[in-house]
């Protein structure tokens, strides 16, 4: 069930229903509130909205989850520097090199 919870998600946050999607996603999140996937789909719809203090929650619950999720950890310092809270915010950033360096090693590039 939560997994069709979490595509009908989708499908709306697409649609531009983000209202619609954030039900849904947080449909999900009360069979299982460490459910990685709605979690991120959660705050990514929130961000669409505008919800940026409700963005910096998700994704700190998504980083106790999986502190090494690099998508996580920008998207977190995009939030944090639009609340501005920059310095914290640009210390997430530097995240991107992590996920630069990813990159490389999966397609091969040398700097």
């Amino acid at each position: 069930m939560i997994l069709i919870y979490n595509i009908m998600g989708q499908v709306f946050r697409k649609k531009g229903q983000f209202h619609t999607a954030i039900q849904n996603y947080t449909e999900v999140l009360q069979y299982n509130q460490d459910y990685k996937d709605a979690l991120l789909n959660l705050a990514n719809a929130l961000t669409e909205i505008g919800k940026v203090t409700e963005v910096i929650e998700k994704y700190q619950k998504i980083l106790e989850l999986n502190s090494e999720n690099v998508s996580a950890h920008l998207n977190y310092s995009f939030a944090l520097l639009l609340s501005g809270k920059f310095g914290h915010g640009w210390q997430e950033y530097e995240w991107r090199r992590r996920l630069l360096d990813t990159v490389d090693r999966h397609c091969n590039i040398s700097r």
